[in-house]
């Protein structure tokens, strides 16, 4: 058994509504048998989790947290921390890789929300599935593993799953801070947002934020709103929802949520399918209206010096 550190109780927000179900934490949907859930539910989790970088496993990492952390005691990992290749530094390394993919451009990044071009320094890595419904998601996993140890067993021995989970002195389940830097670090749930639509998105719900009825401005929200239609739905996923197709699942219930076990399924989060449509469909007009915007901040440049 190990020693569970302490921190702060977790603050919920509230995201997509869900289906009303039975209550009780350990409520199966189309699942009966422990070990079929187990596996089903590690796999799901390994593929919510995925990361796109080397997470060096430090020994602050692979301690027990008592309870869930808050954004504010975590950070987007940096090429200094994490131990990435290139030189040092202490911005965050999605956000690098971001300004690489989306135009190639070190000077103006393009924001998802308000569909302006800004400096770098305007800009920043955010969620786009808030983290404190994350934050509540994991929370809610662990009680429904500590509810059900016929599941919670087999879990744990399943494929990495010691990686991200533990069981304290007391023999309860709980999570490493390893698997809460992976999730903030999230690929698939991070976009660019300038400070001003970040301020407005804070933690609403991530579909109506898009379709603007949380708050005015986010112009490519109704767009973006069809194309995760037409590619399905947001889902409900154990610890970070996702765009999936409306294809048979397995689900349980954990927390009052049906959450599907979409392994098996392909799932993109929200982040990557935003930052994936912009650089496929949106590509050759985004470059045509960067080159626009520089020559136009240019001219203006020019037309000021002029004396």
């Amino acid at each position: 058994m190990e020693q569970a550190n302490t921190s702060s109780t977790p603050a919920g927000a509230a995201e997509e509504p869900t289906a009303s179900l039975a209550s009780g934490s350990g409520a199966s949907l189309g699942l009966t048998d422990p070990a079929q859930i187990a596996t089903l539910l590690a796999e799901t989790i390994m593929k919510e989790i995925e990361l796109s970088f080397r997470l060096i496993q430090t020994a602050p990492r692979m301690s027990l947290d008592k309870e869930v952390p808050p954004r504010t005691a975590l950070s987007f990992v940096t090429t200094s921390v994490n131990g990435a290749s290139g030189a040092a530094s202490r911005e965050p390394w999605l956000k690098n890789k971001f300004k690489q993919d989306q135009m190639d451009d070190e000077e103006n990044i393009f924001c998802s929300g308000c569909c302006e071009f800004l400096a770098p320094t305007h800009v920043s890595i955010e969620h786009a599935y808030p983290f404190a419904k994350v934050r509540e998601n994991l929370t809610n996993l662990l009680s429904y593993l500590n509810d059900n140890p016929e599941v919670a067993e087999p879990f744990l021995q399943q494929e990495s799953m010691q990686l991200y989970f533990g069981k304290g002195d007391d023999g309860n389940v709980y999570a490493r801070r390893y698997l809460s830097d992976a999730l903030y670090s999230n690929e698939e749930n991070a976009w660019l947002l300038c400070q001003s639509c970040n301020v407005k998105k804070s933690d609403d719900a991530s579909m109506s934020w898009l379709a603007g009825t949380s708050k005015q401005g986010i112009f490519l929200g109704d767009a973006i709103k069809r194309a995760i239609f037409a590619a399905g739905s947001m889902r409900n996923g154990v610890l970070i929802n996702r765009v999936m197709r409306h294809t048979e699942l397995s689900s349980i219930q954990i927390g009052g949520r049906q959450v599907y076990l979409h392994a098996s399924t392909d799932t993109k989060g929200l982040g990557f399918f935003v930052r994936d449509w912009l650089r496929g469909q949106k590509r050759r007009r985004l470059f045509k209206a960067l080159r626009a915007f520089r020559d136009q901040t240019l001219d203006l440049k020019t037309k000021l010096a002029d004396n």
